[in-house]
């Protein structure tokens, strides 16, 4: 624990399971945020701890964790320099390409790292079937929170890209990876000063499944090295995969409207439905039909 009089505390964002209390602008510590939730928090521990010293990228490391008294534990790890990508504006031309390098390396060494070691940390490989069920859930979970209020045209979408996803996944051909599952601007950590990653952050929800999931975070942050990697996979036997990335995009912000809907986030709740929306304005058909402009000549 830090021997230090812990003082300048505040209390950060909340997650999906966890409440984040910085002290001294030093340390983190970590708390679920309900007591099944604390399983989860043991396991992120774990994992940490093995992930710390086979990643090139910085993580947390937890020096503590709490007891788990009545199923409440409690991680304290040392404070990853940096701030949140989301906090900072465009990053210019130059930075991109570090960022670019940076997330390739890290997706790189996540997919070398033993299924067998990540098995015996609760980290269990998913295949294709496996991984479906988890998209099943969350098409469970829109249609239970938030489909009364998505306009009919965008519920059609919506449900045309589950099936149309499903189908890609059966004619997936992929080996399971470690998969971060949350590799968002919100979790990847940057120095300004240094013009340079920093850490990367919330491995709660961390597994092995499918290898397309964390390029979603390329695709957004950094097209032009997504562009690059695709252009080397051309001829792959996964024909599948930029589908799958394209509609795991796409999802974001499903996945942000049922997190504001269950945690009763009334703004950010508008927010998500706007952003579904404008993601679902043409499904992935029409814009596969849509018209190219003829070559030169």
């Amino acid at each position: 624990m830090p021997r230090e009089p812990l003082e300048r505390m505040r209390w950060r964002e909340e997650g999906w399971t966890n409440r984040v209390l910085v002290a001294n602008d030093r340390w983190v510590f970590r708390f679920p945020r309900a007591g099944r939730h604390g399983a989860a928090l043991e396991r992120e521990a774990r994992v940490l701890r093995f992930l710390a010293p086979r990643l090139s990228a910085p993580v947390p490391l937890p020096m503590a964790l709490g007891t788990r008294a009545r199923h409440w534990p409690m991680m304290v790890y040392r404070k990853l320099p940096g701030r949140p990508l989301s906090d900072l504006g465009p990053l210019p031309t130059r930075d991109r390409a570090t960022l670019g390098r940076f997330l390739l390396r890290l997706l790189d060494e996540l997919s070398g790292l033993s299924t067998p070691s990540l098995k015996r940390l609760d980290v269990w490989p998913n295949g294709a079937r496996s991984w479906a069920r988890s998209v099943h859930d969350l098409e469970r979970r829109y249609a239970r929170s938030a489909e009364r209020t998505t306009p009919a045209r965008v519920h059609a979408r919506l449900m045309d890209s589950f099936d149309a996803y499903y189908a890609d996944l059966r004619a997936a051909r992929f080996r399971p990876v470690a998969t971060h599952r949350d590799l968002s601007a919100d979790h990847l950590l940057w120095s300004e000063e240094l013009a340079r990653p920093t850490g990367v952050i919330d491995w709660e929800d961390v597994c092995v499944g499918d290898p397309a999931f964390d390029l979603t975070a390329l695709a957004s942050l950094v097209p032009e090295a997504f562009a690059a990697l695709c252009l080397r996979r051309k001829g792959s036997a996964d024909r599948t995969f930029e589908r799958r990335i394209d509609f795991y995009r796409r999802m974001v912000p499903l996945h942000g409207l049922l997190f504001a809907i269950e945690t009763q986030g009334r703004s950010a709740r508008k927010r998500y439905q706007r952003a579904l929306s404008e993601s679902f304005e043409q499904t992935p058909t029409e814009r596969a039909e849509r018209p190219e402009a003829s070559p030169p000549g």
